[in-house]
């Protein structure tokens, strides 16, 4: 009982951490992006464009995780 509350502790951590540095990230996207742009509308395009990759390739890759699986299964 005492693992699973120390990793209960520890996955929270984890997720409080992962969500402020996603937070930042996007903040950090946008002001960076604006200083080395001429045009502002591009500020947060490589952002943008991470966000679009993720979308797209996430069906074609679970799907390929869900092949990989039924190979390994004895």
């Amino acid at each position: 009982m005492e693992q699973e509350n120390k990793n209960i502790l520890v996955l929270s951590l984890a997720q409080g951490l992962s969500i402020t540095t996603t937070n930042i990230n996007m903040i950090n996207t946008g002001l960076v992006g604006s200083i080395l742009t001429t045009d502002p509308s591009y500020a947060t395009l490589p952002l943008s464009l991470q966000f679009l990759t993720i979308a797209i390739t996430i069906i074609p890759v679970s799907l390929l995780m869900g092949k990989i699986e039924e190979d390994l299964c004895f």
